[in-house]
């Protein structure tokens, strides 16, 4: 047991914090205001905060250069007058974040201030890219580093021959209305389907809609609604799709959405689907699990280490609305096995996705980097 007298590791956490919401910014989030690390170690936080909205990830403004002007400052400011034992960075894996991140990386290294890094992404660009030449380079620099799941880490030590601990992302339990959710579901005659994503191509927007065309061609019976702030799809165009594609009566977009009607949009579906093409560890699959939600997704990344097919949910090759549509028709003539799938998905989350997990986890990796070496206490 840590007593609050007890001289704390001090830790300088940059990190990516909402907004805008995303996968890293909202496990940053849950990060910095966890009263279990807090009583651990002195940590003092460096937010990373380029981006006011998600249409603003990826583009590169006046504004952007300003605030890593000031970040570089007051890093610079941390490093040699706080002199943290261990710098934690959730660096970006794509575009000019990528290069801004490793900067970051870059100086604090030059202190001799040790670097874990927390790979959220999984993206590996072409060999032939100068992006993967210098993401590579980098990443193998760096001593200490984590990913999310069994399968990532196969990928980073195969790309990049290094060894990275593997802490899965995991959120706190919440209550929510229905005592039993996943039968109280199984009454409705339409399939309640629900997309939940910033609005992105890559996320599978498109193959959705897609197989929903199909789907209905085919005389499937589905309600399905598309929830997601605005980012390289607006909202406009996701509108004008969905009239081009005959789905207008079978598709709702409700629009962005906070964490009470997130919660609320989980509560009213049976089945989450996310085709993305290339993805780490949704936090929004682990959402859904934990409101006993069936999942729909793509077999990329670590995903087939969260869904487990057949059981939790169904897993379909990428960019194949064809395969999709299938199973969505197969599952809106299978409510019980939706129910039984929902059921087997919050078990799951119980037992590997709860937040405490991640606490642990990650306080275990810590206590062993900062644990001194014999060189040290000679």
């Amino acid at each position: 047991m840590i007593h609050m007298k007890e001289k704390r590791p001090r830790l300088l956490f940059i990190v990516q914090l909402p907004p805008p919401v995303h996968g890293a910014s909202l496990m940053n989030s849950y990060l910095v205001k966890s009263d279990y690390l807090a009583l651990r170690y002195a940590i003092r936080t460096l937010p990373l905060r380029f981006a006011k909205k998600a249409s603003d990830i990826g583009k590169m403004r006046l504004g952007k250069i300003l605030e890593f002007a000031r970040t570089l400052i007051r890093l610079i400011y941390e490093l040699t007058w706080c002199r943290p034992e261990l710098v934690y960075i959730t660096p970006a894996t794509r575009g000019f974040a990528l290069i801004r991140d490793y900067i970051l990386i870059f100086l604090s290294r030059l202190t001799g201030i040790p670097v874990l890094a927390h790979l959220h992404g999984r993206y590996i660009p072409s060999k032939e890219s100068a992006a993967a030449w210098f993401l590579q380079k980098q990443i193998q620099k760096i001593a200490k580093a984590i990913c999310l799941s069994e399968s990532l880490a196969s990928e980073y030590e195969t790309q990049f021959g290094i060894q990275p601990y593997i802490v899965t992302n995991g959120i706190p339990d919440i209550v929510y209305n229905a005592s039993n959710p996943s039968e109280a579901r199984v009454v409705s005659d339409a399939l309640r389907v629900l997309w939940l994503s910033n609005l992105k191509r890559e996320k599978g927007l498109h193959d959705l809609l897609e197989a929903l065309m199909i789907v209905r061609e085919e005389g499937g019976d589905l309600i399905t609604r598309i929830a997601g702030s605005p980012a390289s799809v607006s909202t406009e165009s996701l509108c004008e799709l969905i009239q081009e594609k005959g789905l207008s009566q079978h598709v709702e977009y409700v629009g962005s959405v906070d964490e009470a009607k997130k919660v609320k949009l989980l509560s009213d579906s049976q089945v989450l689907v996310l085709p993305s093409w290339n993805e780490a560890c949704p936090v929004v699959i682990i959402e859904a699990m934990r409101q006993s939600i069936a999942v729909v997704s793509t077999t990329v990344g670590g995903i087939p280490d969260i869904v487990k097919t057949g059981k939790t949910g169904i897993l379909v090759p990428p960019r194949n609305p064809r395969k999709l549509a299938e199973v969505l028709l197969q599952l809106s003539n299978a409510p019980k096995v939706v129910a039984r799938m929902g059921k087997a998905g919050r078990k799951r989350y119980e037992e590997y996705y709860q937040y405490r997990n991640v606490e642990n986890d990650l306080g275990k990796i810590l206590d062993d980097i900062l644990k001194p070496t014999p060189s040290k206490t000679q």
